[in-house]
């Protein structure tokens, strides 16, 4: 997995996560794969996936740890009778920077942009005049 229980304690306390996981062990690790999933699918048309989430410890683009942190969070703490405040405000905050990926308003810092397969050359093609369907 790109995170770990230490990236999820560095946002949440660790007796929260403890206290919400306690009834059921594999709820951390479904909100974290779920998270990274969701990351990806936002990413897949603009960066490398291979690149950005294989990178491990201290070479992790850090707005990415973040992010998907934010998201298992959210996704762990679903079971909750009322969702905390914080764990919902980091969660549409990390949304809202996905969607401005996506929509080309911000970018991932220290990650490439895509180029062309064919020359390496950055890709600014757009295939079907769909800027979200890059090669």
């Amino acid at each position: 997995m790109f995170i770990t229980r230490d990236d999820l304690n560095k946002n949440l306390y660790a007796e929260i996560i403890n206290a919400i996981t306690r009834l059921d062990e594999t709820r951390e690790t479904y909100g974290i794969r779920t998270a990274e999933e969701k990351v990806k699918s936002y990413l897949g048309g603009k960066y490398d996936l291979d690149f950005i989430f294989s990178k491990t410890g201290d070479e992790r683009n850090y707005m990415i740890v973040d992010t998907v942190a934010n998201i298992a969070l959210y996704i762990i703490a679903d079971v909750l009778e009322q969702m905390p405040v914080t764990i919902q405000n980091t969660y549409e905050n990390s949304m809202e920077y996905l969607k401005d990926i996506q929509a080309g308003k911000a970018i991932l810092p220290g990650v490439p942009e895509p180029t062309n397969p064919d020359t390496g050359e950055p890709d600014t093609f757009i295939r079907y005049g769909q800027p979200d369907n890059r090669y």
